[in-house]
């Protein structure tokens, strides 16, 4: 599919994709306008290897307007798994989670309906972001299994590596009482933001075992669903929402907030969901065909389409509002282009209390990519067309301090350099 064709394809402007739960009926929207049929596919479980699992029927969605196909389904729903059954002209069939999946089973492999109001932890609609002014933010990182994995943080041993690991308040090490730990100790380190690498769900860790892997999480799976491995109990979709809110609010208690490291730049899987549900149009592509590789590490999502860049805008929305996210970390943010960047900005800053969530990113990719129709990409030399609330590292300011950061022979001004 090229720019051309991509741009024909009809726009959809609601805010009701995905399987919108209510306790008398669930609706399920999916844009895919180049389907020629899609049902949707209800399980009991989210994997077939769990007891009690058994497939409950498929029921076709009708064509409603602008490439979305709905279906209105009565009856509670709620914690039901779900898949698309998506037909094509040429005979192609595919299943697909649903992109707009809010969680989901085991290893992401099937959505679920979710009832939000009801995976929220005790306290949730009390919890606010700190107000915390420019001059005193500082940013701190770290992974969510590294965080309290170590047998003397003082964590229980069913949170330890869990979301549910930054919610304990008073740990010490071993118990002592004396040494803090985990968010204990941020309390005293100085800083005003905590800087999560990836939270949502990634595909190379094997949430169905403890010892399922490790990963950084940068290999996007879904992108709207907290990661199961992060859970005390992956198999059951709204665990993951719960724990992962109640992760927030701790650290929103301690006065800290939450920035999310975000890999908008590219799909793990060149058949991702996202891929499946609308075939060709999801990713960038060279002129033979070929999906581009600018970030080194999958295949990279094309923000400049429409409905792509709606996507990323209702995702970082979602994170926001239904996480209370305090800010974004754009991982290869130069693989967005610079008009998505500003209309992402632009979404936050219409939020109540909105320009105060961070966005900031690495202004640079990690290969050749192939923006289309004009776009520029976000990187230093769209400052210009950048919103000057969009922060970056700069890795030219750094190398002159530091020394280049491939060659060592190469030094800085702090190490000699004239």
């Amino acid at each position: 599919m090229n720019w051309q064709q991509a741009c024909e394809l009809p726009y959809y402007n609601g805010t009701d994709l995905g399987a919108n739960y209510t306790p008398a009926a669930t609706t399920f929207k999916l844009w895919a306008p180049t389907a020629v049929a899609v049902s949707v596919e209800l399980f009991a479980t989210g994997t077939d290897a769990e007891p009690g699992a058994h497939h409950l029927g498929a029921h076709h969605l009708a064509w409603e307007r602008d490439g979305v196909w709905s279906l209105q389904l009565p009856g509670d729903w709620k914690n039901t798994y779900y898949l698309y059954h998506l037909q094509f002209h040429d005979g192609r069939t595919t299943d697909a989670v649903d992109p707009y999946a809010r969680s989901a089973g085991a290893n992401g492999q099937r959505a679920m309906v979710l009832d939000l109001d009801a995976a929220a932890p005790e306290g949730w609609a009390e919890d606010k972001r700190p107000v915390i002014p420019a001059h005193a933010r500082s940013v701190w990182e770290v992974h969510v299994a590294d965080f309290s994995a170590d047998e003397h943080s003082g964590v229980p041993a069913a949170w330890r590596g869990k979301f549910m690991g930054f919610v304990p308040a008073d740990t010490t090490l071993d118990g002592d009482g004396v040494h803090p730990t985990c968010l204990n100790y941020l309390k005293d380190l100085g800083i005003s933001h905590v800087q999560l690498q990836p939270i949502f769900d990634y595909e190379t860790v094997d949430e169905t075992r403890p010892d399922g892997g490790y990963n950084w999480g940068y290999d996007p799976q879904n992108y709207n669903v907290p990661e199961g491995s992060f859970a005390t109990d992956p198999f059951h979709g709204e665990v993951r929402v719960r724990e992962c809110r109640a992760m927030v609010a701790a650290l929103h208690r301690a006065g800290l907030g939450v920035v999310m490291d975000v890999v908008y730049n590219h799909t793990y899987h060149s058949d991702s969901n996202l891929e499946r549900t609308v075939p060709g149009y999801w990713n960038r592509r060279w002129p033979n065909g070929q999906m581009t590789n600018g970030s080194g590490c999958g295949c990279d999502l094309a923000s400049e389409r429409p409905m792509v860049r709606k996507y990323l805008v209702d995702s970082v929305l979602y994170w926001a509002t239904t996480y209370h996210i305090d800010g974004f970390r754009f991982d290869l943010m130069a693989l967005e282009d610079a008009d998505t960047m500003n209309a992402i900005r632009a979404a936050l800053d219409a939020l109540p209390g909105g320009q105060d969530i961070l966005l900031y990113g690495e202004p640079w990719q990690g290969g050749g990519t192939n923006l289309e129709g004009g776009a520029r990409p976000a990187d230093k030399r769209a400052l210009d067309v950048l919103s000057d609330r969009i922060g970056f590292f700069c890795d030219d300011t750094r190398d002159c301090i530091k020394g280049n950061v491939f060659d060592a022979a190469n030094a800085g001004y702090v190490n000699g350099a004239p």
